[in-house]
């Protein structure tokens, strides 16, 4: 409904033709808004505008795109007039997205050839902003030229390969590491990824293991983790049996660094750099990690298979609920104001409790989401995940637990604003 929003925003007449599709809906109750409803409300609009321009960007990362582009096929080929509503769209050179599109694209462009005075504008600027924060030392204005032109020619048109390229030349040490650099700058993004990975191995050559549980948490997560979860998320151990604080990072940015240039922190999503959201630098980046590419070269080891990767996240949200600290029943669904007036404050750490949990309002939610993704056989279930899921399989046997897991269940609903949820000192019931 976003761009019915921007129309009656421009146009208030618009909103007649809301209230003309609710008449006609209110004929029959069953019915719910479908896509065509949909395509009928922005057509009408549009016609109330000279010229009506819809933008689309990045088609190529489109999850469903052969249903979008029979939306778009129905939203453009039905305008009511030839001048009405236009559509533009941009998409990587992709053979089956040109296919779809065909029937409604008039013309088709590429900007190939064109980017590279853009990246070449972007690379000029980017070195000397790096030089003056001495992230990129550079004596001799004749390299400075080199490297403008050398990364705008192996950059292939993506801005992205030309960031990542003067990344890694942004890590040499002296003049002559900076040229040799040059000559070695991969072709192809997935090659770039490659020295990106090979980068981390080298300069953190025992916490590749932890490098890969944050590929797969920003992977496979079914939110988007704020910088402090993602931290106490990676800091859970297979043989963990109780919640370490002194595990997690001290500087959750320390886990960010590990990753290089692949993973980045919105500082902008929020106020607080321990809520800042956090995620792959790029779509590709994902592409690039379940590649088959990547899963039979010599950097096997950071694939992530989707399905071994939602069974790691599973067994962690379960553990996490199996942990001591949760065995004690609370009988609120204001869940962490109940457990701090109960435990008051850790031993050891001066800290509310509802601060130092905090994976537990996701491991609630999430668990058996991730279980189900995993496509757990039956072996591995009993082996590997039913030992510590009692409190779920045998509620009787485990009645806190469980209990405490329902209530803190029911009181996020209701801190996000679900409905049909009512306090109750006993959630079985």
């Amino acid at each position: 409904m976003v761009i019915a929003l921007q129309l009656v925003r421009r146009q208030p007449d618009c909103i007649k033709d809301v209230q003309s599709l609710l008449e006609t809906k209110s004929r029959d109750l069953q019915r719910k808004m479908n896509v065509s409803d949909y395509c009928y409300l922005v057509r009408a609009m549009s016609a109330r505008f000279p010229r009506v321009f819809v933008v689309i960007d990045a088609l190529d990362e489109c999850s469903e795109i052969e249903n979008f582009a029979l939306v778009l096929e129905e939203l453009v080929s039905r305008s009511p007039s030839a001048t009405t509503l236009r559509l533009i769209a941009s998409s990587r050179n992709d053979l089956n997205v040109e296919r779809l599109l065909d029937p409604v694209i008039s013309t088709n462009f590429s900007l190939h050839g064109a980017l590279g005075g853009d990246i070449r504008t972007y690379l000029e600027a980017e070195v000397q902003t790096r030089s003056c924060f001495q992230k990129l030392t550079l004596k001799d204005s004749a390299l400075t030229s080199h490297i403008v032109r050398t990364v705008t020619k192996r950059a292939g048109g993506l801005f992205l390969q030309a960031k990542l390229q003067l990344e890694y030349i942004s890590t040499m040490t002296s003049i002559r590491a900076v040229k040799v650099a040059l000559n070695d700058l991969p072709n192809g993004l997935h090659e770039t990824y490659d020295q990106v990975l090979q980068q981390i191995i080298a300069k953190n050559p025992v916490q590749l293991a932890l490098v890969k549980s944050i590929f797969q948490w920003l992977m496979e997560s079914v939110d988007a983790l704020p910088l402090d979860r993602l931290a106490h998320a990676v800091s859970i151990h297979e043989h963990d049996s109780t919640f370490d604080l002194e595990n997690v990072a001290t500087d959750p940015e320390d886990l960010i660094a590990m990753c290089g240039c692949l993973v980045v922190v919105d500082h902008k999503s929020s106020k607080s750099k321990a809520e800042a959201l956090v995620s792959l630098a790029h779509f590709t980046v994902a592409e690039y990690l379940r590649s088959d590419r990547l899963a039979s070269s010599p950097l096997r080891f950071f694939y992530i298979d989707p399905l071994t990767s939602n069974l790691k996240l599973a067994l962690t949200c379960i553990k996490y609920l199996s942990f001591p600290e949760f065995s004690q029943q609370v009988q609120t669904l204001n869940f962490h104001q109940e457990l701090r007036r109960q435990h008051q404050y850790h031993q050891h750490y001066r800290e509310p409790l509802a601060l130092r949990y905090r994976l537990l309002d996701y491991a609630v939610h999430n668990w058996a989401i991730h279980l189900a993704q995993s496509w757990v056989s039956l072996e591995v279930f009993q082996l590997q995940v039913s030992p510590f899921l009692q409190w779920f399989l045998v509620p009787d046997a485990h009645q806190a637990r469980y209990l405490n897991w329902q209530t803190a269940l029911l009181h996020t609903c209701q801190e996000h604003g679900a409905t049909g949820f009512k306090e109750d000192s006993n959630p079985r019931n």
